[in-house]
């Protein structure tokens, strides 16, 4: 009996070291998948993290490219704005030169908006200078009232190309700054008829008044007249130029007046001197045929120093695109004087 209980106490140990052991195994089992799962949990962590730090710095960069495009685009649109004022300072430049020289007296004329507007009512006295505005181009000019006020309107003649016109008051302004060319106007005034229909053949815009003869003032005597010419509408713009600049350029060189008609067909009408208009028309053939070449010479070529008769000095490509037009259009004229000099030897 005691051996069968010795026997039952130690099956029984051996049991409870069993159980132990197992539990034992079975807590060191649960610990090791904590860590596992808590391992896997510091790593899934540590990958969104450097998800979130990977996109965080892809958002950085595309907004850096981004600020970089709109600095780009903001400094093409300033330098674009940039260019085109000066553009426009360029070509009011341009076009106050060509007014003064047109004047011949070197000084610019200014208008007064309150004069003219008291005057608008009842006209202006006859024989008065005033500024007027003439039909054929749009502009004004320094012109002599040669009628009172009839219907609204009133005859006057333009002293400086010596065309008459019937304008209406409300065309006609007061100068602010006496007009050069007012010691030139004519005395007498009496009213005229309207003009004749346009001819192709030279008519001397002149009249006898008091025993003068009435002609463009500063022309020695010399009568006016215009003559058109054929010239295909696809020349236009080259003989126009950018901002207007060839044709002010050939009517500063000739002294001629030029315009350009698209209708019934392409063509050019010359205002002038028999003189002036046959120097202007030669200026329009050399200035058509060269300009082209000396545009597509001067934006794509390197110039070489003596190359050019208008601009010697020049040398190599022009860095400034809005010079290339005003050398090439002085450039074409003074080539196209030079022709005309050697055809008339």
């Amino acid at each position: 009996e005691k051996a069968a209980e010795q026997a039952e106490q130690e099956r029984l140990e051996a049991e409870r070291i069993a159980a132990e052991k197992a539990e034992a195994q079975r807590i060191a089992s649960e610990k090791a998948e904590r860590e596992r799962q808590e391992a896997e949990k510091i790593a899934a962590e540590k990958a969104e993290a450097e998800r979130i730090a990977a996109e965080k710095a892809e958002a950085q960069r595309i907004a850096a490219e981004q600020a970089e495009k709109e600095k780009l685009e903001a400094e093409r649109i300033a330098a674009e704005k940039e260019k085109a004022a000066a553009e426009r300072a360029g070509a009011e430049k341009v076009e106050a030169a060509a007014a003064v020289t047109k004047t011949d007296q070197g000084e610019a004329q200014t208008i007064s908006s309150q004069a003219s507007s008291s005057a608008a009512d009842a006209g202006f006295e006859v024989g008065s200078v005033v500024k007027a505005l003439f039909e054929g181009d749009g502009q004004w000019y320094d012109a002599q009232v040669l009628s009172k006020v009839s219907d609204g309107k009133q005859w006057v003649l333009f002293l400086w190309y010596g065309d008459e016109q019937e304008t209406d008051i409300k065309f006609l302004e007061a100068l602010a700054v006496p007009s050069p060319l007012a010691a030139r106007a004519p005395k007498a005034m009496v009213k005229r008829p309207p003009p004749g229909p346009p001819s192709d053949e030279e008519v001397p815009i002149a009249r006898p008044l008091g025993g003068t003869m009435v002609v463009t003032p500063g022309r020695g005597g010399q009568s006016i007249g215009e003559k058109r010419y054929e010239m295909p509408v696809k020349y236009h713009g080259v003989l126009l130029g950018k901002k207007g600049l060839t044709v002010k350029a050939m009517e500063q060189s000739s002294g001629a007046k030029i315009r350009f008609e698209k209708e019934p067909e392409g063509a050019i009408v010359i205002r002038g001197t028999a003189k002036q208009r046959e120097e202007a028309w030669k200026l329009v053939q050399g200035v058509q045929s060269l300009l082209p070449k000396l545009l597509t010479k001067l934006r794509e070529e390197t110039i070489e120093e003596g190359e050019l008769q208008s601009r010697p000095r020049l040398q190599g490509k022009i860095s400034d695109k809005d010079q290339v037009w005003p050398v090439a259009v002085s450039e074409a004229i003074l080539l196209a004087k030079s022709q005309e000099d050697t055809d008339s030897q």
